[in-house]
């Protein structure tokens, strides 16, 4: 079904905010900072590896990696994620 991933996303969004909303004064202010702090190294790893994308190529007869020889765009995605 077209459009459905979106749609759970939606329904994703509002149930957690709905949650938030509602544990809000539940959750004490050291979980807090280290959750943020979680999201925070996750984030930063997931701009890392899609930056890295385009750095390397895996040779799927070999099973080594290879120098993606495309331009630099993806060295300047992966110094500029840093």
């Amino acid at each position: 079904m077209r459009g459905l991933g979106t749609i759970l996303n939606v329904l994703g969004v509002i149930v957690g905010s709905g949650l938030g909303l509602f544990f809000r004064r539940g959750i004490k202010p050291r979980l807090k900072e280290t959750l943020m702090q979680a999201m925070g190294v996750s984030v930063m790893f997931l701009g890392l590896a899609g930056a890295m994308t385009g750095l390397l190529e895996v040779l799927e007869d070999v099973g080594v990696f290879k120098r993606n020889d495309e331009g630099t765009s993806g060295f300047l995605k992966f110094i500029q994620s840093l």
